[in-house]
């Protein structure tokens, strides 16, 4: 497992982006990242596994969760993917500057949270951010292309065309709200965000299709290396 030392020096971490395809990095105002790349087939696969033992067992986590959506299931990495073959190997110095901001000394990562969201038409996650250091989210499946959610009555008129049904990034910049969209069809499946804990991040509903929207959610913290 990785571990990340944090004090009067800084140890940098080489970032090796040829792991994943269509890596992009964005930087989002002065202070909030995120790191947006495509998994690997075999990882992938290895989520839906996850997704399908989840809903074997069927624990349900929509209670303690922000999103108004039809169900949130717990999640178990038992190979510890999420650790050992995606965290290491996406932009090391985000992730130390970020994670320096709140920890001194030796520290491994932990998957705190791992859950998966059924989002069907209509439904939304508001406005909310999440707990730990770091965050992210894995888009399995997108029944629908906000392309042509944005031509429907309700929104073909609005100044908001590029909202609808899609994911959403917000953070506050010289006193004034900004947005990044990242836009929802069947190309972002696979793909990950990964982005500080505390950046603030919203989903808009969807209108096209009766299928689910699927997706992977999770937090990891930081905690100290004895």
């Amino acid at each position: 497992m990785s571990h990340f030392n944090f004090g009067s020096k800084v140890r940098h971490v080489t970032t090796d982006n040829n792991t994943f395809s269509n890596y992009q990095s964005f930087l989002l105002g002065e202070h909030a990242w995120a790191e947006l790349f495509k998994l690997p087939d075999d990882i992938v696969s290895y989520l839906w596994e996850c997704v399908n033992d989840s809903y074997k067992e069927n624990c349900n986590v929509k209670g303690s969760l922000a999103g108004n959506i039809t169900s949130s299931l717990l999640l178990e990495d038992k190979n510890n993917v999420i650790l050992s073959r995606v965290i290491p190997y996406i932009n090391q110095d985000n992730i130390i500057r970020e994670v320096s901001k709140n920890h001194l000394g030796s520290v491994l990562p932990k998957l705190s949270n791992f859950w998966v969201n059924y989002q069907y038409k209509t439904e939304f996650n508001p406005l909310h951010w999440h707990t730990g250091d770091l965050s992210f989210v894995i888009w399995l499946k997108v029944p629908y292309d906000w392309e042509n959610e944005k031509q429907l009555d309700i929104v073909k008129d609005s100044n908001s065309l590029d909202k609808v049904g899609n994911f959403v990034f917000v953070w506050a910049d010289d006193s004034k709200l900004e947005s990044h969209v990242i836009f929802m069809n069947e190309h972002i499946e696979g793909h990950m965000a990964v982005f500080p804990s505390w950046l603030s991040h919203m989903v808009y509903p969807f209108y096209t299709s009766d299928d689910a929207r699927v997706s992977i959610s999770g937090n990891v913290e930081m905690i100290p290396n004895q």
